[in-house]
């Protein structure tokens, strides 16, 4: 399994694990369910990209959970911010995040150039 693929099932499991000790009334938040659907939507988008149906597609799926891995950012950035994230376990997403995106972009940047 390439490291991007990895790095997209530890975010999720990560942001999972880390909503999941949050007291009830913060799981229910707006901005608790956006992070946890983006950051499960790279994981998905990263998947689905492996049955693609050509080149093309492929850039296509990993944009989008490019996309999602930008949204998780600002989700986790405001969680932060409001005190319903702790400072390590922002820094953890964060890191988790930089990976992904990063791993993203390369790859995206790479397979456009042979398009």
């Amino acid at each position: 399994m390439l490291p991007m693929y990895q790095y997209s099932e530890e975010l999720a499991t990560n942001v999972l694990d880390i909503i999941s000790k949050l007291p009830d009334y913060q799981k229910r938040s707006s901005m608790v369910d956006q992070l946890r659907r983006s950051a499960t939507s790279v994981f998905a988008n990263m998947n689905e990209a492996k049955s693609s149906q050509s080149k093309r597609d492929y850039v296509h799926k990993l944009s989008i959970a490019l996309k999602e891995c930008r949204e998780s950012e600002g989700w986790i950035k405001l969680l932060h911010r409001a005190e319903i994230i702790s400072l390590t376990d922002y820094e953890n997403i964060r890191g988790h995040l930089r990976k992904v995106g990063g791993a993203l972009y390369a790859v995206i940047k790479a397979m456009k150039k042979k398009l």
